[in-house]
């Protein structure tokens, strides 16, 4: 989590964010599903395309991160195709 707060805010608030709903979820998310999931905004009943990240911000952020705990129980695959 260091890390993830050594970042800028955008970054580490979309950090924090995949990280959430990766550990949340009932099952493996692909890549694009979790891009939608974090485009949603709590209270807004409209989904906009454009709160949608970029595939390639998610796969630049995962590449450049090693998760050091041990507990981290969570297998994070990348099918960038």
């Amino acid at each position: 989590m260091e890390r993830i707060k050594a970042q800028n805010e955008e970054r580490e608030n979309l950090a924090t964010a995949a990280l959430t709903w990766i550990c949340h979820s009932e099952r493996p998310l692909h890549v694009d599903e979790l891009c939608h999931a974090l485009a949603v905004e709590i209270g807004e009943t409209d989904f906009d395309e454009e709160n949608v990240p970029s595939i390639n911000i998610l796969l630049d952020w995962f590449s450049t991160t090693r998760f050091r705990h041990s507990g981290f129980g969570v297998q994070i695959r990348i099918d960038a195709s």
